[in-house]
């Protein structure tokens, strides 16, 4: 498995800040900051362990969100825009599906020690990133700890390093 940061969205130090340039307290990292807190924490393996409020601002120094766009209140981070904060490449998102063999594409880059961010579809109905450190774990940054998978995966985002 691998050791990661395991920061919370909803830690009281960062819960309230705006998520990119979304709306004042209605998008926030508590709210809607599960891949900014999941790259975060993914952060601390490449040698930077900023959390997700410094992750948010690094962000948006880089125009590190897609054009402002909201879509049920979310504000979506441009995948690219990761590689100008941090040594990755990135090589796929995935959507709406998730095989046999990006489930093998998945635990290579875990067993190369590069973690993965996986998306689910949450049981309230919304989609969820949490970020896939081996072992059938992940880090969920709603409660900031390492836990089994409990939900359907519905796509990821890989990075290699550089």
């Amino acid at each position: 498995m691998i050791k990661t940061s395991q920061y919370k969205q909803t830690d009281y130090r960062w819960r309230w800040q705006t998520l990119g340039f979304g709306r004042p307290f209605v998008q926030t990292l508590g709210g809607y900051g599960c891949t900014v807190a999941s790259l975060a924490n993914m952060s601390s393996v490449l040698g930077k362990n900023w959390t997700p409020a410094d992750f948010n601002n690094q962000l948006k120094q880089v125009s590190g969100f897609s054009n402002n766009a909201y879509v049920k209140e979310k504000v979506l981070v441009d995948w690219l825009a990761v590689e100008k904060l941090l040594p990755v490449k990135h090589v796929v998102r995935v959507r709406d599906r998730y095989s046999v063999n990006d489930d093998k594409i998945v635990k290579a880059s875990i067993k190369s020690g590069m973690p993965v961010l996986i998306e689910f579809r949450h049981p309230s109905g919304f989609r969820h990133w949490c970020l896939a450190v081996g072992d059938s774990k992940i880090v969920d940054p709603l409660k900031g700890l390492v836990k089994f998978s409990t939900y359907p995966v519905s796509g990821y985002s890989l990075y290699k390093r550089k």
